[in-house]
């Protein structure tokens, strides 16, 4: 079950003593219905919280994805309110099998984001003989804007302009590739520049949404949505601004469950002493690169004193422990609530260019992609490696 991280307070993964993990996060997927048995949903503070933590009716609340297309962030209803020192937990979503909400968290420091919310973790924390409370008077159907200070400012949804001719330049013009996504981050800096006074989007968000524009596969995706839509050109700016901010919060909660890549084991497989004994060395890298093939481990351990071959051979190695982790049987399924369109969820940075590739209807098996996907992943001249990996995500896909 992927937990979240603390939006500003810890890295990602981090543990802490406020609510489990919270990682922000956006989905679009289609909506979705649980399916019977309902699981029960059991508690251990029961007695001391002296209420039910899970109402009788939460394995009937909406399945993880099912608001999205209904409401934005700004009215999305919520079914239940969480509350412990200071801090709101608000839930829009449910999966009853992972214990996993999407919602909104305020953990009281002023900065709340809507994220996954681990409720089991929240169930279970007793920080000081303080445990989290359900809040028996909350109305079920409740909007964002009606119980969220930030959003009250903001609803209903509005939409800044900017300059008509940016929609001209990218949709009905020729232009593509850089000069494309640079007349859309000129849209979307007029966007920005008509919320002076960050009523649509707060300052921290005008910054991510900016920064993630200079991610040339988010900026191109939400160029491409945003372009199917029937919108007035004024507020093209808006329209981006709003999609690159839903796939970076999309991508935030695929990153959640990303094992670490090639470059990072690749570092620290870098650090082990060349003059241990040739055993100690293959103990210290199974360690490092528990999922390489011992093929490409031995020939890592035998070229060691060499400089060159030897960091070849490491290098390969670590690129194997990626490949072979993502093409393990025995990997985690993913719920169909937890991930509508895949059965396993993305392992890798390459695993999530892939599958986006994939739901979005492109064919990542052609010449140029595959050779794209190696050159952007890291891989160089391994477009085999990477189709190998295509082959795996496609095969994970489900039945549209």
């Amino acid at each position: 079950m992927s937990t979240p991280t603390i939006p500003n307070r810890q890295p990602a993964g981090a543990p802490n003593h406020t609510g489990g993990r919270f990682a922000e996060t956006a989905h679009t997927e289609a909506d979705l219905t649980l399916t019977a048995p309902r699981p029960v949903l059991t508690e251990t503070l029961r007695e001391r919280r002296g209420h039910d933590f899970y109402p009788t009716e939460a394995s009937s609340w909406p399945a993880l994805y099912a608001t999205d297309g209904t409401s934005g962030i700004e009215d999305k209803p919520f079914v239940a309110h969480y509350f412990r020192a200071g801090a709101d937990w608000y839930v829009a979503e449910f999966d009853p099998v992972e214990r996993e909400a999407f919602g909104y968290a305020d953990l009281g420091l002023g900065h709340g984001e809507y994220g996954y919310i681990a409720l089991d973790e929240l169930e279970q924390l007793d920080v000081d003989g303080a445990v989290v409370e359900r809040d028996l008077d909350f109305v079920p159907g409740t909007r964002a804007y009606e119980c969220i200070e930030k959003y009250r400012r903001a609803a209903p949804r509005a939409r800044t302009t900017s300059d008509p001719a940016w929609h001209h330049k990218l949709y009905g013009e020729t232009a593509a590739g850089e000069e494309k996504r640079s007349y859309a981050q000129s849209a979307i800096t007029d966007a920005f520049a008509a919320d002076e006074f960050g009523v649509v989007w707060t300052p921290d968000e005008q910054r991510a949404i900016f920064a993630a524009c200079f991610n040339p596969d988010t900026l191109n995706e939400a160029i491409e949505t945003v372009g199917a839509q029937a919108i007035e050109p004024q507020h093209t700016g808006a329209h981006l601004a709003d999609e690159v901010n839903r796939i970076r919060l999309h991508r935030q909660a695929a990153e959640q469950k990303f094992m670490r890549n090639h470059h990072d084991t690749l570092t620290e497989a870098q650090q082990i002493p060349v003059d241990l004994t040739d055993e100690q060395y293959a103990g210290e890298l199974v360690r490092a690169l528990p999922f390489a093939s011992p093929f490409t481990r031995q020939n890592a351990v035998a070229n060691r004193h060499m400089p060159v071959t030897g960091a070849q051979s490491l290098r390969a190695a670590a690129i194997d422990n990626e490949v072979q982790a993502c093409r393990n049987p025995n990997r985690s399924r993913a719920s169909t609530a937890g991930n509508p369109d895949f059965a396993t969820h993305p392992m890798t940075e390459l695993e999530y260019t892939i599958d986006r590739m994939i739901v979005r209807g492109q064919d990542p098996t052609t010449t140029d992609n595959l050779e794209h996907l190696s050159t952007h992943q890291g891989y160089g001249d391994g477009a085999r490696v990477v189709a190998q990996i295509v082959d795996g995500r496609l095969a994970a896909r489900r039945t549209p």
